[in-house]
């Protein structure tokens, strides 16, 4: 099964999303391609955070029964691939469902008092490339 779309309504807000692929109803895949794969290769963090951000709507909201993440690296332009398993377990959907609850929390309040996030919010970790980095930057000064 490939491309899922998630859709739902979480805390006021309607989700909407893709996740790569499922195999045998139980993993669920998401393909990253990188620049190089060795064996020093880890799992980035915001791969992770996504791939179990969708594992718990579609489990929650589509009654999947979903076991495992699958994140797989393949190098551009090249045959390696890397492959990380990640048992979905009770404590890390809790912790994806901690982290959606504050971090949509967040959000709506300051939807609610027409702020902004502080350029320094621990969900923004706004990195060199993300495009609007200098202007939220701006709006933190």
């Amino acid at each position: 099964e490939t491309e899922i779309p998630i859709k739902c309504e979480y805390l006021g807000f309607n989700l909407n999303m893709r996740a790569d692929a499922i195999y045998n109803l139980k993993v669920l895949h998401e393909y990253k391609t990188v620049d190089s794969v060795n064996a020093e290769t880890e799992c980035k963090k915001d791969h992770l955070v996504q791939s179990a951000i969708y594992a718990f709507l579609l489990n929650t909201y589509y009654n999947r029964q979903l076991e495992y993440i699958q994140i797989v690296y393949i190098a551009r332009g090249k045959v390696n691939i890397k492959v990380f398993n990640i048992q979905i377990t009770d404590k890390l959907m809790s912790d994806v469902k901690n982290r959606l609850d504050s971090q949509l929390g967040l959000l709506k309040n300051c939807l609610e008092t027409n702020t902004i996030p502080s350029f320094d919010c621990e969900y923004c970790n706004c990195n060199p490339f993300c495009e609007y980095r200098e202007f939220c930057r701006s709006l933190s000064s």
